[in-house]
């Protein structure tokens, strides 16, 4: 088993407000990926402790709700004397016990779950109305509950998967904001043998001309491993946007984060 994260900024910002990261603690691993808001202040900081939050408890309770890890990061918020506003992040993560045990997936807020199954590649990707994402913040008060609901409706997710033939096939719903306030996937090691997350900076991609790169051609080239010892993710991401970006003229306007585990044979 292979875990591994990668991050950076991106082009229009001065703060990147992106973290990701990958440990082990106790008997369980786990891979975590959060985007702080960039209208928020702080949220670099925030990006880490809803990190740290989740590590806390992550050997006791592998599946954890948005109120939980946010009560946690505001202990730690409030201890460094920060804004409650500095907890407006997102957050993903991917846990395995035992390194035997299903990959449990958390998705709070926006963001894309990317996997590999015996038919193929598999995406999910989650964007909320007005670009606002459901941060798990807003769990802690409820008049900031209440305000996010009145502002933000719904949910669209987006599906795609890439069989053998190569080509993406994606669809999408939309879906009232009550029917999606988190995600959570089970993956057994016997269907998948890598996961990865992203932030929504995957979306952010541009080339030349200032036009959007579709988020499979990105996809594609996310997945091109080489091989899977090591930083097999930084490694990927390191080529991609030092290489191949540099050569199509490529740009990603936003931060960028992205931790996978691989759970295959012996890379």
């Amino acid at each position: 088993m292979q875990a591994d994260a990668f991050f950076r900024m991106g082009s229009t910002h001065a703060v990147c407000q992106d973290y990701a990261t990958h440990t082990k603690i106790g008997d369980v691993t786990f891979v975590a990926v959060a985007d702080g808001c960039s209208s928020s202040p702080d949220t670099d900081f925030g990006a880490r402790l809803l990190t740290r939050a989740f590590a806390e408890s992550v050997e006791q309770l592998p599946w954890q709700t948005s109120r939980s890890v946010a009560l946690a990061a505001q202990r730690m918020s409030v201890a460094l004397g920060l804004p409650k506003e500095s907890l407006d992040s997102t957050l993903l993560t991917v846990t395995q016990r035992h390194d035997e045990g299903p990959l449990l997936i958390q998705q709070f807020g926006d963001g894309a779950v990317l996997y590999r199954s015996h038919t193929g590649w598999h995406y999910e990707s989650v964007d909320f109305d007005k670009n606002a994402p459901n941060y798990p913040r807003y769990s802690l008060c409820e008049n900031d509950s209440l305000a996010y609901n009145e502002f933000v409706g719904h949910a669209t997710i987006t599906r795609g998967e890439k069989g053998a033939d190569g080509i993406w096939k994606t669809w999408s719903t939309v879906v009232p904001l009550d029917e999606h306030r988190a995600m959570r996937l089970t993956l057994s090691t016997e269907a998948c043998d890598v996961a990865l997350i992203m932030t929504d900076g995957v979306h952010s991609f541009q080339d030349s001309g200032g036009m959007p790169v579709p988020v499979e051609a990105v996809l594609d080239e996310l997945i091109a491993f080489k091989g899977y010892a090591g930083q097999f993710v930084a490694r990927r991401c390191i080529r991609f946007l030092d290489k191949t970006c540099v050569e199509r003229g490529w740009k990603h306007a936003d931060d960028f984060a992205v931790a996978g585990i691989y759970v295959g044979e012996a890379p």
